[in-house]
C-alpha cells in the first residue's frame, strides 16, 4: 500500500467520523427545540386555564363569603410575581376587580398594595 492511499483512506475515515458527529448534534439540536415547544405550549395552556378561573371567580364574588374572597385572593396574589405573563396579568386583573383600587396592571404595585393591606382589607361588595 503506498503511503498516499493510507492518507486517503485515514482521511475517509475521519470525514465519515465528523459528518456522523455532525448528524448527532442535528438530531440533539431537534430534540432541544422540541422540548422548547413542549414548554412554551405548556406554559400557554398554564395561562389560559388560569386566567378562566381568574374570570369565574370574579364572575361568581357575589356567591361566596368574605373568607372565601380573602383566601381567593392569596392565591392570585401568588400569582402576582409568576413568570408566566398571562398567569400575572390574570392575577392583576383579579385584584383589580375586587378590590377596585386605582393601581393600573403593574404587578409589583399589586404586590406591594397586598402587602400593605393583607391584615386588614376586608370586601365590600358593589350595591
Amino acid at each position: 500500500m503506498k503511503p498516499n492511499e493510507e492518507i486517503e483512506r485515514q482521511l475517509h475515515r475521519v470525514q465519515r467520523r465528523v459528518r456522523r458527529r455532525r448528524s448527532h448534534y442535528r438530531l440533539l439540536f431537534v430534540f432541544i427545540m422540541l422540548g422548547a415547544f413542549l414548554v412554551m405550549l405548556a406554559e400557554t395552556g398554564r395561562g389560559l386555564t388560569y386566567t378562566q378561573q381568574a374570570r369565574q371567580f370574579v364572575q361568581e364574588l357575589d356567591q361566596k363569603s368574605a373568607a372565601e374572597i380573602k383566601a381567593g385572593l392569596e392565591r392570585y396574589a401568588r400569582g402576582l410575581d409568576d413568570h408566566n405573563p398571562t398567569v400575572r396579568q390574570a392575577s392583576v386583573s383579579v385584584f383589580f376587580s375586587v378590590t377596585r383600587e386605582p393601581l393600573g396592571r403593574d404587578a409589583e404595585q399589586w404586590e406591594q398594595w397586598w402587602e400593605q393591606h393583607r391584615a386588614t382589607w376586608e370586601y365590600a361588595p358593589t350595591p
